[in-house]
């Protein structure tokens, strides 16, 4: 695994955690070797009381000589992100602690670790997660330039700088080098996996590759969760945004949100309030201060964060797969308004589950017809809440799990 994933603040550890879920149901031993940053902590118990089967084993990424020693087996053409995660001295020992366990089949998180995995004889899969070379493109072209993003504090401040001073000449050739990989690695993996189906169906376009798969976001737990109140026109809008800020296409969209939407709800005359939930860096929370606006940070309890929230903000400008955020808030029953590039991904052509919006006009005039019609917003969750409940449900994701697995020959 590419980092710690718990507790979960991000898709990314999401997706992993739901991932190992089924290895356990699947398999009869499982070991799990995470990387971490080297002043990064981690709560090993934590990982033993929720996964008390797994065989955990934390490890520190490469230092800088380990990393220098390593380039000569990558190449320097090789994706940068593969580059600075790399050691030949690391290697050594991954290697070792894989045979030493003697799997069936060993599973990769995200292109960064392959890298790990080519020396191994052996059935491996690849979680890809998503195209990270469409991600980077998308970035380049919205304006968003951070290269490193929640991994900027698992590397030396050198590199941050480096990152940011040369931020779109690195995204641009970090996106060739990763399109490149990208193509390889399915002639090399037993089965890859993505968040996204509509990924994987163009990835098989382009490559022809047959062993591609896709496993969505699983919906959240919500037994115990109480679909929040729609808002009656007879106070104040109550508004969330969901996503671990410390994610670029996340800092992003809160940018959008607190510079460019809340200027036209105050212009507009409109009586709000915005609770930000979230891992958020103090001085970006700082900077974004605003008198209707509430920065939450990390919350456990992400049902009762939305308990009286009428109205999700998601709007996504770049960044691709599938936003877990608006799963979540579909399975909570909360009515989303996001851009057209938040629904990608996602199986709803043809269902109204969401307010689609792309200019702060259209988003203007959304709120204004919801504020004075809520049956509006109460059908739309309605809708959503069905549609999580059929695609996102523990059962048909493990069954996405086992197309993968099946096709690999575990």
């Amino acid at each position: 695994m590419t980092r710690p994933f718990l507790p979960v603040v991000g898709g990314r550890e999401r997706m992993l955690r739901q991932h190992l879920e089924y290895l356990v149901h699947r398999f009869d031993a499982v070991k799990v070797i995470c990387f971490k940053g080297r002043s990064e902590s981690v709560e090993p118990e934590r990982y033993r009381r929720e996964f008390p089967t797994v065989e955990f084993e934390f490890t520190d990424y490469p230092g800088l000589l380990d990393v220098l020693r390593g380039i000569p087996a990558l190449g320097v053409s090789a994706p940068l992100q593969c580059l600075a995660f790399f050691g030949r001295q690391k290697s050594r020992w991954v290697a070792a602690r894989v045979h030493e366990f003697g799997p069936d089949v060993v599973v990769v998180d995200m292109l960064r670790l392959w890298s790990y995995a080519r020396q191994l004889v052996m059935t491996r899969v690849l979680d890809i997660d998503d195209l990270l070379s469409l991600r980077y493109q998308r970035q380049l072209s919205s304006g968003a330039s951070d290269v490193l993003g929640t991994f900027k504090e698992r590397l030396p401040a050198v590199a941050g700088w480096a990152a940011t001073v040369f931020a779109t000449r690195l995204l641009a050739m970090e996106s060739k080098r990763l399109a490149r990989l990208e193509q390889d690695v399915t002639d090399s993996a037993a089965s890859v996996l993505f968040v996204s189906g509509l990924e994987a169906q163009r990835h098989r376009a382009s490559s022809g590759a047959m062993n591609l798969y896709s496993a969505p976001p699983m919906s959240a737990d919500v037994n115990d969760a109480r679909r929040p109140p729609v808002n009656r026109g007879d106070g104040s809008l109550r508004l969330a945004f969901l996503g671990n800020l410390k994610a670029p296409q996340n800092l992003q969209a809160l940018r959008y949100v607190v510079q460019t939407l809340v200027p036209v709800l105050d212009d507009a005359g409109i009586d709000y309030e915005l609770d930000v939930i979230g891992s958020i860096d103090p001085k970006v929370a700082e900077e974004l201060s605003h008198p209707s606006v509430t920065f939450h940070g990390f919350v456990d309890d992400l049902s009762d964060a939305l308990r009286d929230t009428d109205l999700h903000l998601a709007p996504i400008l770049s960044g691709s797969g599938v936003k877990t955020k608006i799963v979540d808030a579909f399975a909570f029953g909360v009515p989303t308004l996001t851009t057209s590039l938040g629904l990608e991904g996602l199986e709803v052509e043809g269902r109204d589950v969401a307010l689609v919006f792309d200019t702060p006009e259209h988003f203007l005039a959304l709120v204004q017809a919801v504020s004075a019609d809520p049956e509006v917003l109460q059908n739309v969750a309605s809708n959503a809440s069905a549609y999580v409940a059929e695609q996102h449900s523990r059962e048909v994701v493990f069954a996405r799990y086992a197309e993968a697995y099946d096709r690999a020959g575990i």
